[in-house]
């Protein structure tokens, strides 16, 4: 079940998407392929070479690195973030960490193949696409910050603060 109190987010909600013309923003929706993911399902394998760009609409996801004798949570992604594997793609090697939905989730995938053929019919995508690549690279250098800078206990206020809802959706198993 996808969450009944939350409103899904579209490309058309996220500010950077805000300049682009209603049949424009249609089309680039249109390109998108959707998939409704169930907790518990692996979205890319670790050790697989990921090309895929993610849209999440709704739900929670986490990146997870497995080893034979634990699994860590790198991190989490939220209703309205787009993410991928920039290490993956950028080097075209293995993946170091797998993606899974945490909750029941709806997700669009964009190949990268299919990318570079909305820049061509849509160049200001690019643009908008480099924005988001800061932003990520913004919120993975913040939480990089944190777990340096802040204790367990600090760490844990700010996600309180932050991200209250998060007690009653993740799973602590």
């Amino acid at each position: 079940m996808i969450h009944k109190n939350k409103i899904m987010k579209s490309l058309g909600q996220i500010p950077e998407f805000k300049i682009l013309e209603k049949k424009e923003l249609l089309w680039l929706e249109s390109q998108l392929n959707s998939k409704r993911i169930l907790a518990g399902k692996t979205i890319s394998h670790q050790g697989e070479i990921n090309n895929d760009i993610i849209f999440l609409n709704d739900g929670i996801l986490s990146a997870v690195y497995s080893t034979d004798k634990k699994i860590h949570i790198r991190d989490f992604y939220f209703s309205g973030n787009f993410f991928r594997d920039y290490q993956s793609h950028s080097n075209q090697e293995p993946s170091k960490f797998s993606i899974k939905a945490v909750t029941n989730s709806v997700i669009q995938i964009i190949t990268y193949e299919k990318l570079n053929e909305i820049f061509a019919r849509l160049p200001i995508i690019k643009s908008i696409s480099e924005d988001l690549d800061k932003i990520g690279f913004m919120n993975i250098s913040k939480r990089f910050e944190t777990m340096l800078i802040l204790n367990p206990e600090e760490r844990y206020l700010e996600l309180i603060r932050e991200r209250p809802f998060l007690l009653n959706e993740i799973p602590l198993i």
